[in-house]
């Protein structure tokens, strides 16, 4: 186990990886893992983990802090010596911190579809996808499920990208600007 470790763990042929009801400290696990094929991730963090508001200081296992973050954008990126081949991501339960989902998804350059589902996450987060350089630049779709944030931005990164945009079972505040999707 330790030179797997040492050395990672290559997995040339994976194309599909899912991780179900998983811990957020496991993502530092993975990190071993060369997958530089991958084309569709899924990520279930365990629900039980977290809780999706502040608890006075309470801590919140699943919050994706920078460190974690870091892991798991190497999960989904690979090495950055190449492109990332990654094109369906979907996530599903976790905190995300400042600019931590920003980090993950900034080099993702062949995403095409991208699930956000019950996550908590940086308000802006769509205004900085668009600056400097636009990020994400394949991306077609973009479906937001259970998320109760106050967007600055989707509205004119839908428009500036294209992305088709689905919106389910969230609390979209007045200042996400679009008029897109389907929200409920």
């Amino acid at each position: 186990m330790r030179r797997v470790s040492r050395e990672g763990l290559s997995l040339p042929k994976l194309r599909t990886l899912q991780i179900h009801q998983v811990n957020a400290w496991f993502l530092v696990d993975l990190e071993v893992l060369d997958m530089p094929t991958l084309q569709e991730c899924s990520i279930l963090l365990a629900k039980d983990d977290w809780v999706p508001f502040d608890v006075p200081g309470g801590d919140m296992d699943a919050t994706v802090d920078v460190y974690l973050g870091s892991c798991l954008a190497t999960l989904v990126r690979g090495d950055l010596k190449f492109i990332a081949q990654l094109q369906t991501l979907r996530i599903t339960n976790g905190i995300f911190p400042d600019d931590t989902l920003l980090d993950i998804l900034r080099d993702l350059y062949s995403l095409k579809h991208l699930t956000l589902d019950n996550v908590i996450f940086d308000e802006e987060l769509f205004t900085k996808l668009l600056t400097p350089s636009r990020h994400l630049p394949q991306l077609r779709t973009l479906n937001l499920l259970n998320v109760h944030v106050e967007f600055v931005g989707l509205g004119e990164f839908v428009k500036q990208s294209g992305v088709e945009l689905s919106i389910s079972r969230c609390s979209l505040k007045a200042r996400c600007g679009c008029s897109h999707g389907r929200g409920s």
